[in-house]
């Protein structure tokens, strides 16, 4: 049972300081606005990998064939083999692509995107996973619109997995400790479409699949190093908090095609599931909070909503 925090004063927090939502985005002014003439001039994917280039080769065909796009790439790779001359090759073919390969070792997701983060020069960078394909659905130039004309901070797309997008809250439980509260699909039933695009709307969260303003993941801290993984719900808090607009759009589609040899992996299963369990702790002790859960859409509070 989850009380208001409203109705629990006993219920102290700093987490509970980013429950303020954003307010819904605004255009700018056409003054305000400085327009992406070249998408390639204005806009790097980041991909980080764990020695799988054949993914990010894929990747990198899927944006070049379905729209006709050489974006610049930067990929940072922190596994443990060694690539093989003919993969070498075969990335070699996209001179677009910016392949490093981590002397660190394990890096982690959050301290390899960073990484890969802290090297993109233009205005706009897209988070990508790398075994991530692209459809025609997936209109970056319109991503980018909306970024150059609003005060938007991050324009998500829409993945396989539709368990991500929505609100975020801190809640106290009964005996007055802090819990984080996702609530599934909550910002298409609350109509948070944005007044000027109402394909796209108002969230805390969305996938992994975004289009962000870079100096704003940056002014936020961008993910937190030591989460090498568990890593997502800690951005999209990080962004709450500081007041930036974060949109999700469905009609932005993009793919998950896993590897058939990765899902297979015992020895990569296992150190997954064994890191997911080590990073959670790490996430709840530095949003000082006990927990986090899921609620379906019933449990979400309409009278919480409002704009700030």
């Amino acid at each position: 049972d989850y009380k208001d925090e409203n109705e629990d004063k006993s219920c102290s927090s700093p987490a509970l300081g980013a429950n303020n939502r954003p307010p819904m985005a605004q255009l700018l002014s056409e003054t305000e606005i400085e327009r992406c003439r070249n998408l390639s001039d204005c806009v790097t994917v980041v991909v980080k990998t764990a020695r799988r280039p054949h993914l990010v080769i894929r990747l990198a065909e899927s944006i070049r064939s379905v729209l006709n796009l050489d974006l610049p790439m930067i990929v940072i790779d922190d596994g443990p083999e060694q690539h093989p001359p003919e993969i070498l090759a075969e990335i070699a073919k996209f001179p677009n692509i910016k392949y490093v390969v981590a002397e660190e070792g394990d890096l982690g997701i959050s301290e390899g995107r960073m990484k890969g983060v802290n090297m993109v020069t233009t205005k706009y960078f897209v988070n990508m996973d790398d075994d991530n394909v692209v459809t025609e659905s997936w209109d970056a130039a319109k991503m980018a619109e909306l970024l150059d004309t609003s005060n938007l901070s991050l324009v998500g797309g829409r993945t396989d997995s539709l368990s991500w997008p929505g609100f975020m809250e801190f809640r106290c439980n009964e005996v007055g400790e802090v819990v984080l509260m996702q609530y599934m699909k909550s910002c298409r039933i609350a109509n948070q479409g944005l007044p000027f695009y109402p394909d796209c709307l108002r969230c805390d969260l969305t996938s992994n699949s975004f289009m962000a303003r870079t100096r704003d993941i940056l002014e936020v801290g961008g993910w937190s190093k030591e989460l090498k993984v568990f890593e997502h719900h800690d951005i999209f808090l990080r962004l709450k908090a500081a007041g930036k607009r974060v949109v999700w759009c469905p009609k932005f589609h993009i793919l998950n095609v896993h590897s058939e040899h990765t899902v297979k992996d015992p020895a990569y299963q296992k150190l997954r599931y064994q890191r997911q369990s080590q990073m959670k702790t790490l996430f709840l002790n530095h949003w000082n909070i006990m927990g986090y859960h899921h609620a379906a859409q019933a449990a979400w509070s309409l009278s919480w909503l409002h704009d700030v």
